[in-house]
C-alpha cells in the first residue's frame, strides 16, 4: 500500500514539475515556440487509477493545445531523476 502511495505521488510531483517548467500560458505562444511536454510515469498508463489520468491529460493537451507530447511508463522511482533529465536535454 505504501509503494501505491508513493507511486501516486511520485507521478502527481512529476506532471506538476513538467507543467512548472512548461507553463502553457497563451496557446498561440506555446505552439510559436514549439513546446513539447513528457510525462513518466511509475506504472502502466492502463492502470485504471492515476497513471490512467495523467495519460489521459497528457493526451488532452495534445488534442487541444496540438503540443508534442510523449511518454514513458513503467519507470523506476529512482530512476525518474534521470529519466526527466534525459527529456529535458532533448
Amino acid at each position: 500500500m505504501n509503494i501505491n502511495i508513493n507511486n501516486k505521488l511520485v507521478t502527481a510531483v512529476i506532471l506538476l514539475l513538467v507543467l512548472t517548467l512548461f507553463p502553457l500560458g497563451n496557446i498561440t505562444e506555446a505552439q510559436e515556440a514549439e513546446y513539447k511536454m513528457a510525462a513518466v510515469f511509475p506504472g502502466s498508463i492502463q492502470d485504471a487509477d492515476w497513471n490512467t489520468i495523467g495519460y489521459k491529460a497528457l493526451q488532452n493537451v495534445n488534442d487541444e493545445l496540438g503540443l508534442e507530447v510523449s511518454y514513458l511508463e513503467q519507470v523506476a522511482v529512482p530512476d525518474a531523476p534521470r529519466v526527466v533529465r534525459e527529456y529535458i536535454s532533448l
